[in-house]
């Protein structure tokens, strides 16, 4: 809770902390590289205050390294996560301030893993850490590799401008948001062996969670700020044949952006702070201690606006700072992004 308390806080300080008057300063704020936590939420729609239209965007994240607290560890059995997520955004403008958002990813999820061939490592004596899939010692509790590739979860989202000021050289949004991620994945996929796949890699977490949060957009001459919030309340769910619940998670982010090249099409430089708090995970209504943590990102990346319709958006989240909860938990090497957005009206 205390964690909690300490990221909210943050987080809220960055939104809400710069005037008209003021100038910003970049501070770390979020948490979260998990693949389900919606750290990228597509196209703002604070950018997009008429009309409709739709996102389309890839994400790849490798997770190779595990972590005890924020010092890396052996990773003994090579245990290697990658997650492909092709995700699908459309957004409707009702008008000048509320906006309708649905998200539908369709990920891509597999790990591979060399268990050792060694005395009591393998050959599910207790205590070895890999025999059982329930124990608590596990990093993610693979037990064999193996892929999944389907429909996930489907986000839905509204978001309400409640404070619009705007002048010859600045513009300054602020908007509250509110959402429901829906069930709609598998649950149920089998790795090589037969047996089900862990939790992480199931393409859907099968319970229904609540999402709420804020968003900042301020721009002055040639300088942007984006910032927002956004946290979730996860209810249990399943994995297999198991009840599984993910722990809640808070997501915040600030962005600086600035054109390098102007004119017809524009060129942005953009920079960004993001994070991610996460909290404990259950299985079976028994808390697992290897999950759990905050994750810090350093962001940097470029936005190509052809036009007011069409925008393309690439950038790399790198991962300069780990705190996972457990003696063992497997981390994010790092992450990429490129999103394609387009306005149809």
């Amino acid at each position: 809770m205390n964690r909690l308390v300490f990221w909210a806080g943050l987080a809220l300080a960055l939104l809400l902390g710069g005037t008209e008057n003021s100038r910003f300063s970049l501070l770390p704020t979020k948490a979260s590289a998990c693949d389900y936590c919606l750290l990228t939420q597509g196209l703002s729609p604070l950018e997009t205050t008429h009309g409709f239209g739709f996102r389309v965007d890839g994400r790849y994240t490798r997770l190779n390294s595990v972590f005890s607290g924020s010092s890396e560890v052996e990773n003994h059995d090579n245990e290697k996560e990658t997650h492909f997520t092709t995700q699908f955004t459309g957004f409707y403008n009702a008008s000048d301030r509320l906006t309708l958002i649905a998200i539908m990813p369709i990920p891509r999820r597999s790990v591979s893993l060399t268990l050792e061939n060694e005395p009591g490592h393998d050959d599910g004596e207790a205590g070895d850490g890999h025999a059982d899939e329930h124990t608590d010692e596990l990093v993610h509790g693979h037990s064999a590799p193996g892929t999944a590739f389907s429909a996930g979860d489907l986000n839905l989202l509204g978001r309400y401008t409640f404070f619009s000021k705007h002048n010859y050289q600045q513009s300054t949004l602020l908007a509250v948001q509110g959402g429901v991620k829906i069930p709609t994945g598998a649950t149920d996929k089998l790795d090589d062996t037969g047996e089900f796949l862990d939790a992480h890699i199931q393409p859907g977490t099968g319970s229904w969670n609540f999402l709420a949060g804020l968003t900042f957009n301020y721009v002055k001459n040639r300088f942007g700020l984006t910032s927002s919030l956004l946290y979730s309340i996860n209810t249990t769910g399943e994995s297999g044949d198991d009840d599984y619940r993910f722990g809640n998670w808070l997501n915040a982010e600030v962005t600086a952006k600035y054109p390098i090249v102007s004119g017809k099409r524009n060129l942005f430089l953009s920079l960004g702070l993001n994070g991610e708090f996460r909290g404990k995970e259950e299985i079976n209504n028994v808390t697992l201690s290897n999950t759990g943590g905050e994750v810090l990102y350093l962001a940097p990346g470029l936005q190509f606006m052809f036009s007011r319709r069409f925008v393309l958006e690439a950038s790399v989240f790198y991962p300069f700072y780990h705190n996972l909860d457990g003696s063992e938990q497997l981390g994010e090497d790092f992450k990429s992004f490129f999103g394609i957005n387009y306005v149809l009206n």
